[in-house]
């Protein structure tokens, strides 16, 4: 199922695991990062896969080149 949410207006983990009977997604993309990340890791199903687009926003959190991400 593909099934795309609006994190701004709803609550998108209450979402998923509703429109999934409780079994959570496969997979989340997810592009803000930050501290929606840990929301996103709780709306996945056992053994899904989150891709963050955009990790370390906000949070000070360096590449692994060291570049610092804004």
């Amino acid at each position: 199922m593909d099934v795309g949410v609006n994190y701004k207006n709803n609550d998108f983990v209450e979402k998923v695991m509703s429109d999934t009977k409780g079994r959570g997604a496969d997979v989340v993309v997810d592009s803000i990062a930050g501290k929606d990340l840990t929301r996103s890791i709780q709306s996945l199903a056992y053994g899904g896969r989150v891709i963050t687009e955009f990790w370390g926003a906000g949070l000070g959190l360096r590449a692994p080149d060291g570049r610092k991400r804004l």
